[in-house]
């Protein structure tokens, strides 16, 4: 559902981001099979992970202190980046050039080889999962807990909480996500490391 509703703004985003203006009509859905394909494991690894950690780091307390909350967050996220990362290269291949997922990808492989293929832009993907995963399990309950007293209604509470999580994570992790998206977008080797995409 969320794919078939927010597809068009992560194409809107891949071609603002990679300098190509605005998509066209046509290929505002382009790669969205693949998009959704790679929400079940990567969201399997995050929440996994999240648990297996905050149960081990909880063992004889009662909750996780602000920190190890903080890191089971941003491990988990970095992890669900090893699924996300290929998936959202074969996406963006599909969306700036159309075509099926091989039809996209088989120039790419035949050029750059199966690993970098599928694993270039992998470094700045993991930093922007971390940091938005922060957000989503961390922070985001973090300040809920710190708002407890000031906003006794649990519904502000959250709506709040999320909201101004969600912009400040947004703000951080956006960076990254510009990185990632030249680095998976280009295939003259002109964005070959993260530091020289920055630069």
């Amino acid at each position: 559902t969320m794919v078939a509703v927010m597809q068009p703004d992560f194409t809107a985003k891949t071609y603002v981001m990679s300098g190509n203006g605005f998509p066209p009509v046509s290929r505002l859905y382009n790669g969205a099979v693949v998009n959704a394909i790679s929400g079940g494991p990567a969201e399997g690894i995050v929440f996994l992970t999240h648990h297996l950690m905050s149960s081990i780091l909880k063992t004889g307390k009662e909750e996780l202190s602000d920190m190890e909350n903080l890191a089971t967050s941003g491990v988990s996220g970095a992890l669900g980046s090893i699924a996300i990362s290929p998936c959202e290269r074969v996406m963006i291949q599909q969306q700036l050039h159309g075509g099926s997922a091989f039809s996209a990808m088989r120039p790419v492989i035949e050029k750059e080889g199966m690993r970098k293929a599928f694993y270039k832009g992998f470094i700045p993907s993991t930093y922007r999962d971390a940091i938005f995963n922060c957000a989503v399990f961390g922070l985001n309950e973090i300040t809920n807990r710190r708002l407890e007293k000031a906003l006794p209604n649990k519904e502000q509470r959250e709506l709040i909480a999320s909201g101004s999580v969600g912009t400040v994570i947004g703000a951080l992790s956006t960076p990254f996500d510009r990185i990632k998206t030249l680095m998976q977008s280009d295939v003259q080797g002109e964005y070959e490391s993260m530091s020289q995409t920055v630069k």
